[in-house]
């Protein structure tokens, strides 16, 4: 945005969008409302904007907001958590610097992301959501997770992309402020996967199969 005017026009259109979507979201009782996703430049340059908009937001949608923030130079800078009920990070967070890491590699940098992301929630009291977390299945996965899958792909590899999935899982099972996370990505169209597929989704992969095993856990917070 070049202007206030700039900006101000931003937020009226925004706040439109989003208002319908809450209004959507209470008539069919969702659960949980997100109002805004890695908006870094508006989010850190506009707080009380963003203040308007969730308290115009709780005016039309009853239950728990969430933000979705990015995890590189956002999440940890936003300046309204307290307005919202949840801290949300769409954690594409390095995992390892170089592709073939070992389990116990993966599980020391999870332990280092979610000692950061701890001191977040002891600085808010909020609880933390990964609103977007994932890995593709290919070597290097844990390298630069954020990345969408390309023509020209390194080799498929399915134990990696599951090594990750459960350094995740063991980190963050049962921390108390850690409330849970929201895979990428599980396509409605349930014929991506399999033992070729280099995607993000864990259909038909052993990724599924660690997803099915922790989730018949009883909840750890209970």
């Amino acid at each position: 945005m070049k202007t206030e005017q700039d900006w101000q026009r931003w937020f009226i259109d925004y706040e439109r969008f989003i208002l319908h979507y809450a209004r959507l979201a209470a008539a069919m009782k969702v659960e949980l409302f997100c109002v805004g996703v890695e908006l870094a430049g508006a989010s850190l340059a506009r707080e009380a904007d963003w203040r308007r908009v969730i308290e115009k937001v709780r005016e039309r949608y009853p239950g728990p907001l969430v933000y979705a923030a990015n995890w590189w130079e956002e999440y940890d800078r936003i300046l309204f958590w307290d307005a919202l009920d949840y801290i949300g990070v769409n954690a594409f967070f390095p995992l390892s610097q170089a592709p073939g890491p070992t389990l116990q590699q993966l599980r020391l940098s999870a332990r280092a992301v979610a000692a950061d992301i701890s001191l977040l929630h002891q600085l808010t009291g909020k609880p933390v959501i990964f609103t977007e977390i994932g890995y593709k299945s290919v070597r290097g996965t844990s390298v630069r997770p954020w990345e969408w899958p390309r023509r020209f792909e390194p080799a498929v590899d399915m134990e990696e992309q599951a090594r990750c999935y459960q350094a995740v899982l063991e980190t963050f099972w049962h921390e108390p402020w850690f409330y849970g996370m929201y895979w990428w990505k599980w396509f409605s169209d349930l014929e991506r996967g399999g033992a070729r597929h280099p995607g993000f989704t864990p259909r038909r992969k052993p990724a599924e199969k660690l997803l099915a095993e922790w989730y018949r856990r009883p909840p750890p917070h209970l």
